[in-house]
Formats: C-alpha cells, structure tokens, sequence
C-alpha cells in the first residue's frame, strides 16, 4: 500500500490537473475548476503529510488530510488514497462509493492504481454488511435511523439498508405504533433478515367528563357535611342535659 501511495506521489507531484466541472457530491467533492498555483502547493503538501500518517498508522489524520488535497486539487491520487484509507479503517461502505467515485471521473488511470482501483472497490463492496427488512409496511411517514443517522426509505420491499460490519442500533418509527428496536452485530458481507414486528399504541384517553367530575364533587362536599354535623350531634356534651352547652326549657 505504501508503494501505490508513493506511486501517487509522484503522479501529484508531476500532474496539473485539468479544469474540473463543478462536480455532484459523493464521497469526497473536488474543486470547481482548475486548481489555482497556491492550492496545488497546499495539497501537495497535504498528501505528503498524509502519506505519512498511514505510514504511521494515523488512518483518521491520514483520511482527513488526503481528503482536503483531493478538495483542493482533483488529482485522481488523493482520491484513490483517500480510499484505501477508509478501507484500513473499516468504512467499507465509503471506500467503495469513493472508488466507484475514482473509476467514473477519473477513467484514465494509469499504470498500477489502473489495475489496483477495480479490484480493491470489489473487496470491500463484499464486505458491505446489509439489513434485510422484512414485514416493513408502505408509509410515506416511515422513519428510519439506524446508529442514530437517518436512513432513507426507498419504498422497496424488503427494505435494505447496508452497513459497516460492528455493532449496530436500528430504530424504525411509525405513527399511531411503538418504535421498533433492533441491536446485534454484522460480520463482513453478512446479510442478516430481520421481521419487523410493530405493535399498535393504545388508542388515545378521551378527556375528563367535566358533568361527571362536577357531580361527583358535590357529593363529597354533602358527605363530608353530613359526617360534620353528625360528629356535633354525638359529641357528649348534646347528651347531658346538665352540660353547659344545653339549655334548660
């Protein structure tokens, strides 16, 4: 891997690039045109930096600094650098989407990353993990986050959605049913079936019947009166009749 960056090197270092068209987004964005004196310098010295950080194991300082030469340049090395980069850190999903990026807008690639890109986008495209869901009813409310980030309902059925291999967290929501939950772990290219079993919400409390609220209140207010008044009446001075409270007639 070393060799194909210093290969690359060397292709940034001799190539001015062509003006590049302002460019949809994917995985990493190029400049929107040719590349001014200054931001070549910059990202060559980007990806010297960058290089060797994966020398150094730095994948993520590596990621980053390869990204920002490609953004700065557009030379097809930065990009396929980038690449094998999230490939190390086990992003296989990003690294295939930026090699299928390399091989669309860079098809002039020349000796060893010609021969490298195709088949490293292969590997890592079989190690893209997918959810299988199955039962998943057509709602256009449907809402999906799977490891927190928001995952777009295509309205195919099954719904697939890839991932990395690890761990992950599925929640899918949909109104008037409680949230669906789904926690496991992916291997390499594992395609795993899941049912989604989702359970109505219990219909909602009509509100308090004020009438009923009402009478009931008055009811408590007499019962408690008559428990005072009958407390006065039992108390033992109303059965002497010698007792100050009474009156003699």
């Amino acid at each position: 891997m070393l060799r194909l960056m210093c290969i690359a090197t060397i292709v940034l270092a001799a190539t001015v690039p062509a003006p590049v068209a302002a460019q949809e987004r994917t995985v990493f964005p190029g400049p929107g045109g040719e590349p001014a004196r200054e931001d070549l310098l910059r990202a060559r010295e980007l990806f010297r930096r960058g290089t060797e950080d994966a020398a150094a194991g730095r994948w993520a300082d590596a990621l980053a600094a390869f990204e920002e030469a490609y953004r700065l340049s557009g030379v097809a090395a930065a990009l396929f650098n980038a690449a094998t980069t999230l490939r190390s850190l086990g992003r296989y999903r990003d690294a295939r989407d930026a090699f299928d990026q390399l091989l669309r807008e860079h098809p002039d690639l020349d000796g060893e990353m010609a021969q490298t890109a195709p088949a490293l986008r292969d590997e890592v495209a079989r190690r893209v993990a997918i959810l299988e869901l199955r039962e998943v009813p057509i709602e256009p409310a449907l809402e999906l986050r799977l490891d927190g980030a928001p995952r777009q309902d295509t309205g195919e059925r099954p719904l697939e959605l890839e991932a990395d291999p690890g761990e992950h967290t599925l929640r899918l929501e949909l109104p008037s049913y409680e949230p669906f939950l789904w926690e496991g772990r992916l291997r390499d290219g594992e395609r795993r079936e899941v049912t989604v079993v989702l359970r109505a919400l219990p219909p909602p409390s009509t509100g308090p019947n004020v009438g009923k609220i009402l009478l009931w209140t008055v009811v408590g207010v007499l019962v408690a009166g008559a428990a005072v008044t009958l407390g006065l009446l039992l108390r033992p001075e109303r059965l002497q009749p010698e007792s100050e409270l009474v009156i003699d007639l």
